[in-house]
């Protein structure tokens, strides 16, 4: 079995964006860079506490995700969506199997409104 069959899980890149309007005020929205990726959520967590910022809770989870051809697109800070829960990344770490990229080990903050 190759590892590509252990990822069995759907995920989206998006990121946010920030444009004008018709007035020229701010616009923040949310760009799908990457839609259906193939990966797998490891819910093992990294730290043991919780980071909480006004309106949110965060916790650091590690995500191992394959990116398949998409390497130069997934920066830090995106957003997963995996099952309707968005993860901040705040780490990427490539892993290679001696002769080309294999995977992305990546760690993210899970978010959680309150």
């Amino acid at each position: 079995m190759t590892y590509f069959r252990l990822l069995t899980q759907r995920c989206n890149i998006i990121r946010r964006t920030q444009t004008t309007d018709g007035n020229n005020k701010p616009v923040v929205t949310d760009l799908t860079v990457k839609g259906d990726v193939r990966c797998k959520l490891d819910s093992v967590r990294v730290r043991s506490q919780d980071v909480s910022e006004p309106g949110s809770i965060k916790s650091i989870f590690r995500a191992i995700i394959y990116l398949d051809g998409i390497e130069e697109v997934i920066k830090e800070r995106d957003k997963i969506v995996l099952e309707g829960i968005r993860y901040e990344i705040v780490n990427i770490n490539p892993v290679s199997n001696l002769q080309k990229l294999n995977h992305y080990e990546i760690e993210v903050l899970k978010e959680v409104d309150v």
